[in-house]
């Protein structure tokens, strides 16, 4: 559940901009991660973790943020990943609806 008030409005936007998109997923966000986010879909990112970290560097809005540092960002890669049982690192996602092709 999200308590921001702009992500309440952007996800509800996004949903209904998106009625007609076969696939929706929502994605974890290390700086507002809530119990109730119940990943039922894992992507590997093994291969591309210290790439993904180079890359949030150049957010610089949110540098200097507890939740931006590399070990944080590691760290919830690496539960996903023990959580896929499919690769060292991972991000978790949540389906909000998928059609089989």
């Amino acid at each position: 559940k999200e308590y921001h008030q702009d992500h309440i409005v952007v996800n509800e936007e996004t949903l209904r901009a998106a009625r007609n998109v076969r696939d929706i997923l929502t994605y974890e966000s290390n700086a507002h991660t809530f119990p109730q986010f119940s990943p039922n879909l894992y992507i590997d990112i093994s291969n591309i973790i210290n790439k993904k970290i180079k890359l949030i560097k150049y957010n610089v809005s949110q540098n200097g943020k507890k939740y931006m540092e590399t070990k944080n960002i590691k760290s919830l890669a690496k539960v996903r990943g023990y959580q896929s049982r499919n690769g060292d690192y991972a991000e978790g996602f949540e389906i909000i609806r998928m059609v089989s092709k």
